[in-house]
């Protein structure tokens, strides 16, 4: 059996031993509970009530997993809302002797479990974060405060995702955490969305030969994020530009995303249009000579995208600028248009960064699900990454609500919850479901020429004069 050359760290964790050797120690196996898309077992998010019985359910069906199998199992404990960590952690307390792995994509949650651990005596059962370079010093100083022994360290590298760049991110985060008292640490290559599956997977034989640490990922995070950010996009970004176009607005729509529905959106065929996203990203093309002109309408311009664009994501990778070349490309035609509309992909990596780093400021569709809402925690992290090193000017001009249903009570939650968050952020229009929305992209056109009085035109004027409404708004305070 092969062996990895670093030596390897051994934690011992609610009576589990976690790391080793290969052959040594079993892995362990962690199961989520009480994350997004448990509604069915999570009736409130935010004061953590639930259906007990249907916990400890699946809690039994995961011990029953670990017996057949050998491997030891632990609990993936997923805090939305501060006010659920009581509820949650003495329910588990009572039921399980596993291991508990609590983590949240907020510094405020985070900081509430570390204290709560610590007041009710879980701390050598608790694994608390998950730490990365964005984590505040204020976090690291509660977790020194209560004594928090292990710890879980996030190794996504924007910068560079492959199983090397998670390699150095580690060596980032040690020179923040070095002198701080923690006992062990467990760490996270990172699945953000479908495409980072593949290295986030390679990135765990790396680690642990170089490195020594217990280390795992979570695959069905992509294949979760996946889905909602797909469903999210809807039509939202071309229904938004050919909404602006319509109000004679100068609009230019960029489609960012490699399966190119804004393209064919519009009416374009992939295969007829000469240059595209990708031949800009790569040097091939300046942005102007890709430019599809008067598509639709007189004030609409298109830069389309076909599946190649993809490929840009690797062709950038050696690049000093990667994260720029966008930014810079958008420069040379931001004084011919009123509005850059631009369509990013339904994944957390390089384009998306690109996409992010040009932009000014983000509208982000919200379609009404759990799933979405999973989505655009991560959309948030991400978003605050950017701010931090590549665009420290980006903003969220409004948060816009899709696919609504009255009729449903989910659909009603969400749109709570995102009021009670986003508050003035969030658009007063909201998209409704709607039958001829969905069929107006298979006739590759904008819902107000495919159905002008239908409801989802209305509901996307309405957007457009609400966008520019904010961005009036956002100049005449110096934005």
């Amino acid at each position: 059996m092969f062996k990895f050359k670093a030596e390897q760290k051994v934690y011992t964790i609610g009576g589990v031993k976690i790391g080793g050797q290969a052959g040594v120690n079993p892995p362990v196996i962690y199961g989520s509970i009480f994350g997004e898309g448990q509604e069915k077992l999570v009736a409130d998010h935010k004061k953590g009530v639930f259906d007990r019985k249907k916990a400890e359910r699946i809690i039994k069906r995961q011990e029953e997993l670990s017996d057949r199998t050998g491997c030891p199992d632990a609990l993936d404990v997923v805090v939305i809302y501060a006010g659920a960590v009581p509820s949650y952690l003495d329910f588990l307390e009572k039921v399980t002797d596993a291991p508990l792995n609590v983590g949240s994509m907020t510094s405020e949650i985070r900081m509430a479990v570390a204290r709560y651990v610590s007041e009710v005596g879980l701390i050598n059962r608790v694994t608390c974060g998950p730490i990365s370079l964005e984590t505040k010093k204020e976090e690291l100083e509660v977790f020194k405060e209560e004594k928090i022994p292990f710890v879980e360290l996030s190794l996504f590298n924007k910068a560079d995702p492959t199983s090397h760049g998670r390699v150095k991110m580690w060596r980032k985060l040690w020179e923040r955490i070095k002198d701080l008292p923690f006992k062990g640490y467990l760490l996270d290559t990172a699945v953000l969305d479908m495409p980072s599956i593949a290295q986030s997977s390679l990135s765990v034989f790396e680690v642990k030969d170089k490195l020594g640490y217990p280390v795992g990922c979570a695959p069905d995070n992509g294949i979760a994020i996946w889905k909602s950010m797909t469903e999210k996009k809807g039509t939202n970004e071309y229904m938004n530009a050919a909404s602006l176009a319509a109000a004679e607005q100068r609009t230019l729509l960029v489609d960012g995303d490699p399966q190119g529905n804004a393209t064919s959106g519009v009416g374009l065929q992939k295969e007829n249009v000469p240059l595209t996203l990708y031949d800009v990203l790569i040097g091939n093309s300046d942005l102007r000579s890709a430019l599809q002109t008067r598509i639709q309408f007189e004030h609409l311009d298109v830069i389309g995208a076909t599946p190649d664009l993809a490929a840009a994501e690797v062709e950038l990778i050696d690049r000093d600028d990667r994260d720029h070349v966008m930014r810079q490309a958008v420069e040379s035609l931001r004084g011919d248009y009123d509005y850059v509309i631009i369509d990013c992909p339904p994944s957390l990596g390089l384009i998306t960064i690109n996409m992010l780093a040009a932009a000014d400021a983000l509208l982000i569709p919200l379609q009404c699900e759990y799933y979405a809402l999973e989505g655009l925690s991560q959309l948030l992290n991400t978003i605050h990454r950017v701010q931090h090193s590549a665009n420290e000017k980006l903003g969220i001009d409004g948060v816009l609500l899709t696919m609504y249903d009255s009729r449903l009570n989910l659909s009603r939650q969400v749109a709570d919850d995102a009021r009670e968050y986003f508050g003035q952020k969030l658009f007063r229009t909201v998209v409704p479901r709607n039958v001829r929305l969905a069929e107006a992209p298979s006739f590759g056109k904008p819902i107000i020429l495919y159905d002008a009085a239908s409801v989802g035109a209305q509901a996307y004027l309405n957007v457009a004069r609400e966008l520019m409404e904010r961005t009036a708004q956002g100049d005449d305070n110096g934005r």
